[in-house]
């Protein structure tokens, strides 16, 4: 072969393998996940609230019951660079997607509890990116309780519990405290009181959540055991009730 026809063919397969050395193929792009994301893993929390009802002088938190509203807000720990607002907040409530709680700046969530006492709903956040990347995903179980009834006692100035000691001819007032009711008031809560299994009724029906007991005079050969209990029931859901129940001690002092 001639030098001028090896060149021919030469040069056109040479010029074509240099060319495909300089083109590079486009690449795929790759999410990393939290690593390249502003928001980290540990930068938000969630916390929740509930509107169940305490008394003012109660200093633990509102337990929500069934019935009860929630709110779930992602709130951050830090500082963050950007303003959590501008990312797409996509909320699941025990493993169901809350389309009506998603979208862009969404960092709070609300929703009725259903679950029953003593169980739990799973709430779950998910952060994305414009681009429906998912940068983050954080979790909270939040309890939910029965309601509860406590019987405080004026003259101690205590909640009591299981037995209370008095002796004959005193008078113990006693009020009825309801906790994580599904009410806003007392008010919309009935009290059933009951003692040595006889119901007693307020004649004005005023102070329906307070009892004012007189134990009868006299000398005992031997102490008694009387039972007070009080039932609270929900005027607006009446199946959320409760009883407390108080062994009363009569002896001699």
């Amino acid at each position: 072969m001639s030098k001028r026809n090896f060149l021919k063919i030469f040069l056109p397969i040479a010029c074509c393998l240099v060319f495909g050395l300089l083109i590079k193929e486009p690449q795929a792009q790759i999410l990393l996940g939290p690593q390249n994301s502003v928001i980290g893993p540990n930068d938000l929390t969630l916390i929740w609230s509930s509107n169940s009802y305490v008394p003012p002088q109660y200093q633990g938190k509102a337990l929500p019951s069934r019935g009860s509203k929630i709110t779930v807000a992602a709130l951050p720990v830090k500082k963050l660079t950007v303003n959590p607002e501008t990312y797409y907040y996509n909320w699941v409530l025990d493993g169901d997607i809350a389309g009506y709680a998603n979208g862009r700046g969404n960092i709070s969530f609300i929703f009725t509890a259903s679950a029953p006492g003593n169980s739990a709903h799973q709430v779950e956040l998910a952060i994305l990116n414009s681009e429906g990347f998912v940068l983050n995903k954080y979790a909270v179980s939040i309890p939910i309780v029965e309601p509860q009834a406590v019987l405080w006692q004026s003259e101690t100035g205590y909640a009591a519990k299981d037995t209370f000691v008095t002796s004959p001819g005193r008078t113990i007032n006693f009020t009825a405290v309801p906790l994580f009711f599904n009410i806003k008031s007392p008010a919309d809560i009935n009290f059933d009181w009951y003692f040595a299994d006889q119901q007693l009724t307020s004649p004005d029906q005023k102070d329906a959540d307070k009892l004012s007991l007189k134990i009868p005079a006299g000398e005992l050969a031997q102490s008694l055991i009387k039972t007070l209990k009080v039932i609270l029931t929900n005027k607006n859901d009446r199946l959320q009730q409760i009883s407390n129940v108080l062994n009363i001690e009569i002896k001699n002092f």
